[in-house]
């Protein structure tokens, strides 16, 4: 069982909520493999120290993979989409709607940004930002409830069908401006 998360390697992002949850994980769930996708940004003031990421290495229930433009195939290759940000997005993070448009059960950061595109328990869930122990309850929890999370997952696709797709979004933008 492969839990992920994408995005750049920032703070923010909910990177140390992710790798927390992974460690405390891996006692329970020894079977579960935590794959953590992105770039560094050395620039930006919310970077994650290079010596953080590359210490990664010595744990073997996760992985960061750095820079990927095979983005479909990770998340196809997974089995839950994480994305704990409380970084201020500007609109839906993709780090969500691609695993949602793929059938897959995100579970993401409650704050504006995030909480946008999913409705709790519905088609995704959400925990307290920054709240590594919230995040491991809610793996846990799909993890436990397999029939759940099958019905997440189908709704999640259903919804980014019905109302994030670009063609339909297109459409009322161009009937907006006529």
């Amino acid at each position: 069982i492969i839990i992920i998360l994408v995005g750049r390697m920032i703070w923010s992002k909910g990177v140390k909520e992710f790798v927390d949850a992974a460690h405390i994980l891996s006692n329970d769930f020894p079977y579960l493999k935590f794959l953590l996708v992105g770039a560094e940004e050395k620039c930006n003031y919310d970077s994650i120290p290079s010596e953080y990421l590359l210490n990664l290495v010595n744990y073997n229930y996760i992985r960061w993979t750095g820079f990927r433009t095979d983005i479909p195939n990770l998340y196809a290759l997974s089995t839950i989409a994480v994305l704990p940000s409380y970084y201020k997005e500007g609109g839906y993070p993709r780090g969500i709607t691609e695993p949602m448009s793929m059938e897959k059960p995100v579970i993401a950061a409650n704050t504006i940004d995030c909480s946008l595109a999913i409705s709790d328990k519905e088609d995704g869930l959400l925990v307290n930002p920054q709240d590594s122990e919230d995040l491991v309850s809610k793996i846990k929890y799909l993890l436990n409830n397999q029939s759940e999370m099958y019905e997440i997952s189908k709704k999640a696709r259903t919804k980014i069908l019905n109302e994030f797709d670009e063609k339909k979004i297109i459409k009322g933008l161009i009937a907006e401006l006529y």
